[in-house]
């Protein structure tokens, strides 16, 4: 098992649940579930969730600058992680 601290850079518009942009977070659930032999989790402060799960990801709330830990187990967890790191500290 692998872990990553990452401090995100990519806009992610939560202020407002209407009018919430969800295309960064099913980007981020896209490339994480690629992975298919790989447990990939992101944590916040006390939170754990699978970064697999678009509701999950939307449930904390990510914003940029915000500083999260990614941890892959699997079989392409290097490559996991870093391809979730990438995306996540992007600034497109």
């Amino acid at each position: 098992m692998i872990s990553r601290d990452v401090t995100i850079k990519k806009s992610f518009d939560t202020s407002n649940a209407a009018s919430l942009n969800h295309r960064p977070i099913s980007q981020f659930v896209g490339i994480a579930t690629k992975y298919t032999d790989c447990r990939i989790w992101i944590l916040h402060e006390d939170r754990r969730l699978n970064a697999k799960s678009y509701l999950g990801i939307c449930s904390l709330g990510i914003s940029k600058g915000m500083t999260v830990t990614l941890t892959a187990d699997g079989t392409d967890e290097s490559a996991a992680l870093g391809e979730l790191e990438a995306f996540l500290t992007s600034e497109n």
